[in-house]
């Protein structure tokens, strides 16, 4: 069925503002901060979701190609990346996530203001090192997610788009 809603003029307006005022995929935006302290198991998320370091430096094997991390890494998985973490021997890595379910990640990419031109999903990550002040910017962003997962209208909005501010720094740095 497709969304739509009439103007005063009595004119439809199709779109998918529904998504919003139903609360059908914003509440899957969730951030979250955790420590790895010894290597991680290969995991395969159902979903996209950023990774930022935050402190520490280790190596990331992603469908069994290594990256190494240090702070400020900026890391977009999708769900078809076999992902492990290797934290450096004696030493934890921090880091942030921002999860986001696959239906919002699919609206992201067909915003019509986000500058992609032609869409290629490889088989690594995309990965860029933010400056000192955008990692700042990307760890303020996602220490507000979990405090906007919940069921208001302006805060599902709000939690929306700072995973368009991720996904313009990622963008703005590639």
């Amino acid at each position: 069925m497709t969304s739509h809603r009439k103007t005063e003029n009595n004119e439809l307006i199709f779109g998918v503002h529904n998504h919003f005022q139903s609360g059908i995929f914003p509440i899957t935006i969730q951030g979250r901060e955790y420590v790895v302290d010894a290597e991680t198991p290969v995991d395969c998320g159902d979903d996209s979701y950023f990774l930022l370091v935050t402190a520490g430096a280790g190596t990331m094997y992603v469908n069994n190609i290594h990256f190494s991390l240090k702070r400020g890494m900026l890391i977009c998985l999708g769900p078809f990346h076999a992902c492990r973490i290797v934290p450096q021997p004696g030493a934890a890595l921090h880091l942030m996530e921002a999860h986001i379910n696959s239906g919002a990640y699919m609206y992201i990419l067909s915003c019509p203001y986000l500058p992609i031109k032609t869409l290629i999903i490889p088989d690594e990550p995309a990965i860029v090192s933010l400056s000192e002040p955008e990692t700042h910017i990307a760890e303020t962003i996602i220490q507000k997610l979990p405090l906007l997962h919940s069921v208001d209208y302006l805060e599902e909005k709000l939690s929306f788009l700072y995973m368009m501010q991720l996904y313009g720094l990622l963008i703005s740095n590639s």
